[in-house]
């Protein structure tokens, strides 16, 4: 390739900017800006046969892959201490096989070999000495197709097994012996030919599934050992250049050709030309064989997280609990919050994050709501008009992984310094400290706040006060942080992309009536306000509810556009699970997208070390004053608030939401298993000019489901 189809390599960069991720991924590695590749965690293996996950049930179009494997005579030749063909059909099994079958379980793998066309004019032409099934039939073989050509063209999803058996029970390449007596003949490398054709097969499926070229994103994959040759196996005609097609399929069809080189020297370089003219700037060198292996191991966990997972983070649903945070929270029995587990407070601490808890609920199959969807944490409580602030305020902001962010912000202890308060049950008063695990101990990386209802003596003995249901102000407060999550997720930046489609959701979990506090306009208004924006509330009434039943009821129509006619319900912490559990079950998830494992990575980070704090271990304060365990209590929460003239200032950004915070995160970043994360980055540099479609899975994704009746 010359100066002008660089030239031109560059234009094509320029023009797709913005719309390819992996293109500013590039120019950062390019600019030496030392952005660091860190590949998704590996998914569990499953016992037995995995599922397929059909692509109706998923959020993305699967991408069409077609893996052109060189089979020249020249692949026989010695390769480490076995062969080149015998080595690339091993690093083909291996790349099948990668990540618990990540790739043929999310995209549709074809698979194509090539060699030599001696007769182009003609039809039927097979090869002296090709022993191959099928045979090399006018230059190629189409051994797994992505679709059933002589059925009604369904594409034949899943097919991993089919590639790797089509692969494995391959005899080598003819090997005859050669003119010049210096190794195999009898198979050329016609790569222009193999190209051709899977352009043609390209606009075939496009036509036959009624696809644009922006429904369903196809990719190339040639393996080859050699220069080109021209149809006849051994001329170069600069007619039959393959870059001639790859560029065309580039800059026309959009379909980026990667080219994997199992050679060395010129070989490498031709393989260089092919791969820029088809938009990927460079050949990957696989030459040798642990280079190759690790080479197409790369390339599953490159279009994992540059291709698959934006697609899976914009489809997943965004959750936020908004959690009462009242005084009444803290009071059991007529008096404060005595005994660990018993109050309202920590019994919500122990469903929303505990042993068992949201977090923990099986979705789809065997993965979990923390696999499948972002949660966000919210609480409210005493508006404050005389101190000038309020004390709503996003705890946790959306984001995967929040288990341990949630037991966090919510543990009595994460608040409880010296000298406002030595232990969180010793009753009021108590004057708790509001602090910041992402600036110190446990470093959260995603920001994290801890909050506690205030505590200073009510209007009975012994109870917490200070705090009221000022409801419409978390409500408010979700809304306002959802716009601004949404717009800036939906930057080019944003390392969770969220769509116009992805789905939001709040869980409302409330004790007491807000008619002090809150007027039913208020409410009423805020609730409607998120429905009509697609956002459903779904309201659960946790303790001594049935005082304010009517209450929880309407509100819960407000939120669901009259959907769901009864709120939930529940007196205890095992009731409150349970309820917990049917709403999220009727929030839709994407089961092909449940390769993101919190087991393994249980918080977003980059490199410290994650917080260990769990529902049984609570993280201590600084003054080591001890710990907070959060057992599980049959008591229920008292019914009432108590309001009184008391209470501390909450920080002076309180009431800051901190909306859309996310997207200073991180990704989940784990090790892929095996693949070197210098690999993995030029794989990430090499994915160029591929645009991250968000795609709604034909009519899903509209928003959360209505819901069944509450209690």
């Amino acid at each position: 390739m010359g100066e002008a189809s660089v030239s031109e390599s560059g234009r094509r960069v320029r023009r797709a900017w913005w719309a390819s991720p992996a293109l500013r991924l590039q120019a950062a590695l390019l600019a030496g800006l030392g952005l660091a590749f860190v590949a998704a965690p590996e998914r569990p293996s499953y016992a037995g046969e995995r599922d397929c996950v059909i692509e109706g049930d998923c959020t993305f179009r699967k991408p069409n892959l077609m893996i052109m494997v060189d089979y020249s005579s020249s692949m026989n030749e010695a390769f480490g201490e076995s062969t080149r063909w015998a080595t690339t059909v091993d690093a083909i099994v291996a790349m099948i096989d990668a990540d618990n079958g990540f790739l043929a379980d999310n995209l549709n793998v074809a698979l194509m070999r090539f060699g030599h066309d001696p007769d182009p004019e003609g039809s039927g032409t097979t090869l002296l000495g090709d022993l191959s099934v099928p045979p090399i039939v006018d230059g190629q073989a189409l051994d797994v197709h992505w679709y059933d050509l002589e059925g009604n063209g369904d594409y034949l999803e899943c097919n991993g097994e089919a590639v790797k058996t089509a692969i494995t029970e391959l005899l080598p390449p003819a090997c005859l012996d050669s003119p010049m007596g210096n190794g195999c003949s009898g198979i050329g490398t016609w790569t222009k030919g193999a190209l051709d054709r899977t352009r043609t097969l390209i606009a075939d499926s496009r036509a036959l599934h009624g696809e644009s070229i922006d429904d369903r994103l196809y990719l190339n994959l040639i393996l080859t050992d050699g220069a080109w040759t021209g149809p006849d196996g051994s001329s170069q005609d600069p007619s039959e250049d393959p870059a001639i097609t790859a560029a065309d399929l580039y800059d026309i069809d959009e379909v980026p050709t990667y080219v994997v080189a199992v050679s060395t020297g010129a070989n490498l370089t031709l393989a260089g030309q092919l791969a820029a003219a088809g938009g990927t700037v460079t050949a990957i060198d696989g030459s040798t064989p642990g280079a190759l292996v690790q080479e197409l191991q790369a390339i599953v966990a490159a279009i994992k997280s540059e291709i698959i997972e934006p697609e899976c983070v914009g489809g997943m649903p965004r959750i936020m609990i908004i959690l009462d945070a009242s005084s009444s929270m803290l009071n059991v029995d007529g008096t404060g919050m005595t005994v660990p587990g018993e109050s309202g407070w920590d019994q919500s601490r122990e469903a929303l994050a505990g042993t068992q808890s949201i977090f923990d609920i099986v979705a789809e199959g065997s993965e979990t709501i923390e696999d499948l969807t972002q949660l966000g944490l919210l609480v409210f409580g005493s508006a404050g008009e005389e101190l000038g602030i309020g004390e709503e305020r996003v705890l946790v902001d959306y984001g995967p992984c929040m288990k341990d962010n949630f037991a966090w912000a919510l543990d009595p202890w994460s608040s409880c310094l010296e000298p406002g308060c030595f232990d969180p049950y010793a009753g009021p008063p108590i004057e708790w400290t509001y602090r910041d695990g992402s600036a110190e101990a446990p470093f959260f990386d995603a920001p994290t706040f801890s909050h506690m209802p205030q505590c200073y003596p009510g209007s009975q003995s012994g109870h917490c006060g200070g705090s009221g249901t000022y409801t419409h102000r978390g409500l408010e407060l979700a809304s306002q942080n959802q716009m601004a999550y949404a717009e800036a997720a939906a930057l080019p930046q944003a390392p969770y992309p969220a769509a116009p489609s992805t789905t939001y959701a709040n869980i409302l979990i409330t004790d007491g009536d807000y008619g002090m506090f809150s007027t039913d306009a208020e409410v009423q208004n805020a609730l409607e306000e998120m429905y009509a924006r697609g956002i459903t509330t779904y309201v659960l009434g946790f303790g001594e509810y049935q005082a304010f039943e009517a209450q929880l009821d309407q509100m819960q129509r407000w939120g669901s556009g009259d959907a769901i006619t009864t709120a939930f319900t529940a007196t205890d912490e095992a009731e409150l699970q349970t309820r917990l559990t049917a709403i999220l079950s009727e929030v839709e998830v994407d089961p092909c997208c449940g390769f993101n494992d919190c087991s393994v990575e249980p918080e977003p980070t980059t490199d410290e070390p994650d917080t260990q704090t769990s529902s049984s271990s609570s993280s201590s304060s600084s003054t080591g004053s001890g710990t907070g365990p959060s057992t599980g209590g049959s008591g229920s929460a008292s019914g009432g608030d108590d309001e009184t003239s008391g209470g501390g200032p909450l920080p002076a950004d309180s009431t800051s939401g901190v909306a859309g915070q996310a997207v200073e995160e991180i990704g989940c970043a784990c090790q892929s298993g095996g693949v070197d994360p210098r690999k993995a980055a030029l794989w990430g540099l090499l994915l160029v000019g591929l645009r991250r479609r968000r795609h709604g899975a034909r009519g899903r994704r509209s928003g959360a489901r209505s819901g069944p009746t509450g209690r």
